[in-house]
């Protein structure tokens, strides 16, 4: 139903002409896109946003009166987000101060407070002027989703905002609650607004060409500008990151520490997101690079917010359980606990502090991908994301079945793994071997099972999750291309046993016993005891040598020299007599000496010898050096050892 309203000539001069008005307000076709050009396409959308913008125009202010309160609240909204905004930042900093002496938490109490503080007062500024905005005009329903649209982006930019100004702390930089090369100064206020502004903007985006029934083309166009800014944004950040590490490095000299493996990993994992995401663009999958992109922003602000509140609970935890606290003095003097309880009770609530804090940013990382649309910023709206949150069922109750559920899982395993190996497969007809692998690969499955049972009490839905995990995986498998390598080969060595526990093999240079396979590496214990970490795509790409032979124990050889000596089999047998009855030496098969020389110097001979199970070859290898030695002491013939 229309409905008419009579317009004072005072504001006549507002209304544009009335079929414009009625064009706008009407839907507007959407034609094939096939049977137009880009150029058509764009100029088209152009058209029906002009008209939307006439049609707005058009509608009649509400009275005087109405408009300059919207100019006054616009002021004061100004007002809000700038002096009063700086001005409440640094009183709450001062608090900190006089409440925090010691500096238990100081920095990260500051720094949640910062985007908190922020965040409220922009989200309250464009509330007010939201609200103006309503009572001063007469908005039509497109009009007043854009609205909407704005101040959502408006409120992820200004939690940006609170984010860049929490890591850079301008006001004391010394004290930032996360360290940060100096070279990242600006960027550490520069990039998360911009983060929040390129989330806010994609909103802005994908409601405007729903709005506006805009064609393929209009929208791939926009939607191609916006994966480029994201993705230069993303980019920039990488590469200010990396060229900070390296003049951290440089300024250090030769002692500085090497960056650790985790944010080099994180990196090209970031580094592979981009270009799976560009290349998702170019072959015609914009949705995904849009997602992917937006999905990489948003979980970056996510966890500092959350690495923040961990390092907030942490530092609070620990000076309410300080002797100098009422709580951990009426825990260690009126309760009488003792020192290590309450530094365990300190682990214990820190720990649980910190899975709820990654629990519930997990959650709010997740919860956007059930979204039916690309827009991220329409998606954590707080009705939206608490409905979301709700399906994930974290909940005191459902956190805590997760959890047993978890520790059940894991305990149950271990228990069926200990019953393997010490009651029922010593009792079979099975190798070693093949009970490493059986003991191995059940217990893997067990844990498993354990997370995937851990995640169904919470709720959480893998099928939200497969677009980005399937794309990502591409990017692990740059990232963490020889795990995953390792992971494979110790699967085949599992399934194969070319080697098995106790076999002697030479590997790439490493030499020992076999002591376990795992799914990544394998544990060889060597001759002095000492332990070797090989990794398993080793045994299956290089070429492996197994020195142990049916029933054949760890060889030592020994090459002999013997000088002054009548015939050859008179140096052998007086070799063999002299090794006769050696402990740690198997009998059978008995050591070997073979002639490898004959000559004036004297005869040269080969010696293999068999060790004895449990005994190290180091030690025989000096006992039957020893053993040569004395014996040949005094005697007419000379020995060299080697």
């Amino acid at each position: 139903m229309l409905r008419f309203q009579p317009i004072p000539p005072s504001r006549r001069w507002l209304l544009l002409p009335g079929a414009a008005t009625l064009i706008a307000a009407a839907p507007l076709p959407s034609p094939p896109t096939a049977e137009l050009s880009l150029w058509a396409s764009t100029t088209r959308d152009l058209h029906s946003a002009y008209r939307l913008a006439q049609a707005q125009l058009a509608e009649p202010i509400r009275s005087q009166g109405a408009l300059l309160t919207l100019l006054v609240t616009i002021v004061v909204a100004v007002l809000i987000v700038w002096p009063l905004r700086l001005w409440l930042l640094g009183l709450l900093r001062r608090l900190v101060h006089r409440f925090d002496q010691r500096g238990h938490c100081h920095a990260p109490a500051k720094a949640v407070l910062t985007i908190v503080v922020t965040a409220v007062l922009i989200g309250l500024a464009v509330h007010l002027v939201r609200s103006a905005l309503d009572l001063a005009l007469y908005l039509l329903p497109a009009t007043r989703e854009l609205a909407d649209t704005i101040a959502a982006g408006l409120v992820m930019a200004g939690i940006g905002l609170g984010i860049g100004r929490a890591l850079r702390s301008p006001d004391e930089p010394a004290k930032r609650p996360l360290p940060a090369p100096d070279g990242l100064d600006y960027a550490l206020g520069f990039y998360p607004l911009l983060g929040g502004v390129a989330l806010g903007l994609a909103g802005f985006v994908e409601r405007t060409s729903v709005i506006l029934h805009a064609s393929a083309a209009s929208w791939l166009i926009a939607q191609g500008l916006l994966i480029i800014f994201e993705a230069i944004l993303i980019a920039g950040f990488l590469v200010a990151v990396g060229r900070s590490r390296d003049s951290a490095g440089d300024g250090a000299g030769d002692g500085a520490a090497p960056p650790r493996q985790a944010g080099l990993t994180l990196t090209a994992l970031a580094w592979s997101a981009i270009l799976i995401g560009l290349i998702g663009f170019v072959l015609g999958y914009t949705h995904f690079a849009v997602l992917l992109f937006q999905e990489l922003i948003w979980t970056a602000l996510v966890v500092v917010v959350a690495i923040l509140c961990i390092r907030l609970a942490t530092g609070l935890i620990g000076w309410l359980l300080g002797t100098d606290h009422a709580a951990g003095h009426f825990a260690a003097h009126i309760v009488g606990l003792r020192a290590e309880r309450i530094a365990q009770a300190n682990i214990l609530a820190t720990g649980a502090a910190t899975l709820l804090i990654w629990l519930l940013a997990i959650g709010l990382i997740v919860a956007p991908l059930g979204g039916e649309g690309v827009s991220l910023v329409d998606q954590v709206q707080p009705g939206l994301l608490l409905g979301e949150l709700r399906t994930l069922h974290f909940a005191p109750k459902a956190v805590a079945t997760a959890i047993a559920v978890l520790v059940v899982g894991i305990t149950l395993t271990r228990i069926v793994r200990r019953w393997l190996e010490q009651r029922f497969l010593p009792a079979t007809a099975l190798d070693i071997g093949v009970r490493s692998s059986i003991v191995t690969g059940l217990s893997y499955a067990g844990i498993v099972l354990a997370l995937l049972a851990a995640t169904n009490a919470l709720g959480i839905n893998l099928d939200k999750i497969t677009l980005i995990a399937s794309a990502l995986s591409v990017g692990i498998g740059f990232g963490l291309q020889s795990i995953i390598q390792n992971f494979v080969s110790g699967v085949i060595l599992l399934i194969e046993r070319p080697i098995k526990i106790g076999d002697w093999v030479l590997a790439s240079g490493a030499e020992g016993s076999v002591r376990r396979i795992n799914v990544r590496a394998t544990e060889l214990a060597a001759a002095d005891g000492s332990v070797t970490i090989v990794p398993n795509s080793l045994f299956i790409s290089a070429n492996v040598q197994n020195r142990s032979g049916a029933g054949v124990g760890d060889r030592v050889e020994l090459t002999i020299k013997v000088v002054g000596s009548a015939s050859p089999g008179a140096a052998r047998d007086a070799i063999l007599g002299m090794l006769h009855d050696q402990p740690g030496i198997r009998e059978h098969p008995a050591p070997r000496l073979l002639l490898t020389d004959a000559s004036d110097a004297g005869f040269g001979f080969t010696l293999h010898a068999y060790a004895e199970p449990r005994h190290p070859i180091a030690e025989i290898r000096s006992d039957l050096i020893h053993a040569l030695v004395d014996g040949f002491a005094g005697h007419a013939m000379k020995v060299a050892i080697s």
